[in-house]
Parts: C-alpha cells; structure tokens; sequence
C-alpha cells in the first residue's frame, strides 16, 4: 500500500527535468540580442526624453526633468543622464534621492573623471543644506523656547493690550 501512495520518483525527476530545460529555452529566448532596429528605435527613445528633459530643466521644473532622465538612463545608461537626473533632484530638493543618485554615479564604471568631480562637489553641497537646515531648525527650537518680552506698544499693535508688561 506504501508503494500506491507515493509518486514513482523514476517519473518524477524527469518530468521536473523537462520543465526545467522548457523554462531555460524560454529565458534564452527573451536573452537574445535585440536586433538593430530596435536598438536604433531604443536610442530615438533614449534622445527624445533627453530632450524633453533638458527642456523641462531649463524651465525650473526639476521633477519632472528627474522623471525624464531617469527614462533616459533606463533606455540607455549613461553615467551624464543618471548625474542629470541627480542634479535635477537635487535642484527639485529631493536631497535623499539626489544623494543616491549621485552615489550610483560615483560607482558607475563608465563614469568620467568630470563627472565624478561634479558629483563629490554636489554631495558636499547636500551635506552643507542638510547641515544648515539642521542648524535652523535648532535654532528655531531654541527660539521658541525662549519668549520675547513684550512692550505695551507692541502688544496694543497686535491686540493683546490686556497684556502686563
């Protein structure tokens, strides 16, 4: 009764054997070099975001600049748009976003002395925001803990005249 209950293994291994050579054939499929066409097709795609992106940057809006050179990385990875992309988010403020970006670039092995260059300097200059937001915003707790005294002038102007000085 024992032998019923269990699949004959001899059947079994084959079977997932097959089913592991049919997945195989179908990833060698989609791992086929795209034709030149395609490539060809791939690249106008990779340009016109390039362009539209360039065209939103100069307009000052930055995250949709972002947006678009990330298309253009993602179609074709050049180190300049993923640093373009970085700048524009960096210009938008999105500080976290633009610092990773900027960081991919600096490990991009493509990346050009000049862009490296251009990336340290722009992740010095987040560290330096990031620094003086921290700082005001300390200084803006310590201020609130610290009331200003009123004169009766200034508290008759803004209409707390029943205030005591």
């Amino acid at each position: 009764m024992d032998d019923l209950s269990r699949p004959n293994r001899t059947v079994i291994w084959p079977a997932i054997a097959l089913v592991f050579m049919m997945l195989s054939a179908s990833l060698a499929i989609v791992a086929t070099p795209v034709d030149s066409g395609a490539q060809e097709a791939a690249k106008d795609a990779s340009m016109q975001a390039l362009q539209l992106a360039k065209f939103y940057y100069k307009k000052g809006e930055y995250k949709e600049a972002a947006k678009l050179f990330h298309r253009a990385y993602a179609i074709d990875p050049r180190p300049e748009f993923l640093y373009n992309a970085a700048r524009s988010e960096q210009r938008s403020m999105a500080f976290a976003d633009a610092e990773a970006n900027f960081k991919r670039c600096l490990a991009l092995p493509k990346a050009s002395a000049a862009v490296v260059k251009r990336v340290r300097l722009h992740l010095e200059e987040i560290a330096q925001v990031r620094k003086a937001l921290a700082d005001a915003h300390a200084a803006g707790k310590a201020a609130a803990k610290t009331p200003e005294k009123v004169t009766g002038k200034e508290a008759e102007l803004a209409g707390m005249s029943d205030i005591k000085t």
